[in-house]
């Protein structure tokens, strides 16, 4: 089993696929206010979040491979994410 939490919000991992950040978010809204500078249109829905465009997006180019790089040397800060262990798990398992 792999913890993989992310301080404030699920939004912080989805952030660094498109912004080189630690700093501190007051609360998961000014994540995801950040965040809406690259997705606009995002919202924490399921309708939303069925959809794959956003998706697409966040793994353009090497974004994947920059989050994970940037989360590791990130960790312990005032905002973290530790869904890159779960990344390299799963990709050392293929």
């Amino acid at each position: 089993m792999i913890l993989c939490d992310s301080l404030q919000s699920i939004e912080y991992w989805f952030l660094l696929h498109f912004e080189d950040t630690c700093r501190h978010f007051q609360d998961s809204a000014a994540t995801e206010r950040a965040l809406k500078q690259y997705l606009p249109t995002y919202d924490k829905t399921r309708k939303y979040l069925e959809k794959d465009k956003w998706v697409k997006e966040m793994l353009a180019g090497s974004k994947m491979d920059k989050a994970c790089e940037l989360a590791e040397t990130y960790k312990g800060r005032d905002s973290y994410s530790e869904i890159y262990k779960a990344i390299k798990k799963v990709s050392e398992s293929l």
